[in-house]
């Protein structure tokens, strides 16, 4: 099914963490040739400092991914749209 509104990204400090996020266009059977966009989420917990990068190359694009990032505990909130490229977000500040 297909995504109109932002993905949520809760981020618990005290840790460094990654996960790969999976997309597929939400209509085909195209991700049983594999087709889908791999979104690798990176959080650097001493720098504050999350990154959202492609993972993988794909033919499947899943631009203007929306998120909001959620720092718990401390409550901050950031916003991001991924356009297939490598974005970091400083939370330092």
């Amino acid at each position: 099914q297909r995504v109109y509104s932002p993905t949520t990204l809760r981020v618990f400090r005290g840790d460094n963490g990654e996960f790969v996020l999976y997309d597929d266009d939400g209509r085909s059977d195209d991700y049983l040739a594999g087709e889908a966009t791999l979104t690798r989420i990176v959080w650097d917990d001493a720098e504050s400092r999350l990154t959202v990068e492609p993972a993988a190359p794909s033919r499947h694009s899943a631009a203007n991914r929306r998120f909001v990032i959620e720092l718990i505990p401390t409550g901050q909130s950031r916003r991001l749209t991924s356009l297939g490229r490598r974005v970091t977000i400083d939370f330092s500040n």
